[in-house]
């Protein structure tokens, strides 16, 4: 398994997590279902029901949840995301992955990325760097033991020529980039000759080159950067060298793909939306794009 760096590792909360993963239970499980809207690894009756306790306790040690969901022995983690929406407006749209590598960028818990290995993805490489996610990652295959997912613990901005991939996912990432085209740019870098780029990420609605830039939050987030228009978008695309652009899908966020949970933080999509569609602080509500992009 990757480790950690060694500051990341010395964080108290990171020392109580690999300790939750160190303890987690080993009960072996030949019921494993990347293929399913709700990830499924193991089966009830495969345990007792004292043995079902020790097996999610470290579950709910790793809470929030924000990306699955995911069903442990028949007891689902309901995460804040429901991902297999967004997956299901993808999966259409991929090639046959089993002699792909795919490049799954800000891979959370793995969510997508088990999916991927569900769609017989010759590799997978999940990074993303907040260390929560790497060890809910980790405590998940310590069940499923998917031996084609490589995850590491780093920013897209560290990869190297090592992580070369035939497909890249960039999802939900763009916006919280300060330098859009630089995310492009090395998205692209990271490409095979003819790769391809799925890109999911915020829109505004509007048919001019322009984008929403954020005085300080946008629907309750932070880093928020820049939000284009489908023209500005598909603009910055071309002037980092992808081609056969194409929009896949445009689809307004809502409370039912994105909402608090018990296994999430009580904090979410509804807490930032008026009953006016605007966000709390004035802006459109969240729309998303799915684009698709070959590397030229």
């Amino acid at each position: 398994m990757i480790t950690l760096p060694l500051n990341k590792r010395q964080n108290p909360q990171a020392q109580q997590w690999q300790y939750h993963l160190d303890n987690a239970p080993k009960f072996p499980t030949k019921k494993i279902d990347l293929t399913q809207d709700i990830i499924t690894i193991g089966d009830k009756s495969e345990l007792t029901d004292s043995e079902h306790e020790q097996v999610m306790a470290p579950f709910k040690a790793m809470t929030p949840w924000r990306k699955g969901p995911y069903k442990m022995f028949g007891a689902l983690i309901d995460s804040e995301w429901q991902c297999q929406l967004k997956f299901n407006r993808l999966s259409p749209h991929l090639p046959d992955l089993s002699q792909k590598t795919v490049l799954d960028i800000g891979c959370n818990s793995g969510y997508f990325s088990f999916r991927l290995a569900g769609l017989n993805a010759k590799k997978v490489i999940a990074i993303d760097p907040t260390t929560l996610y790497f060890f809910q990652f980790h405590l998940l295959n310590s069940y499923a033991q998917v031996q084609t997912i490589e995850y590491l613990p780093i920013g897209f901005e560290d990869l190297t020529q090592a992580h070369m991939s035939d497909i890249i996912l960039n999802m939900g990432i763009l916006y919280h980039h300060p330098n859009p085209i630089d995310c492009l740019t090395i998205s692209k870098k990271q490409l095979t000759e003819n790769g391809i780029l799925f890109l999911e990420t915020l829109i505004i609605d509007d048919k001019r080159d322009i984008s929403l830039t954020p005085t300080d939050r946008y629907a309750g987030m932070k880093n928020v950067y820049h939000i284009p228009s489908i023209p500005l978008l598909t603009k910055w695309l071309k002037d980092t060298g992808f081609s056969s652009i194409e929009i896949l899908d445009i689809s307004t966020t809502t409370p039912i793909e994105q909402r608090s949970t018990p296994w999430s933080s009580p904090h979410s999509l509804k807490n930032v939306l008026t009953d006016t569609g605007l966000t709390i602080e004035g802006y459109p509500g969240p729309r998303r794009a799915l684009i698709k992009a070959t590397k030229i």
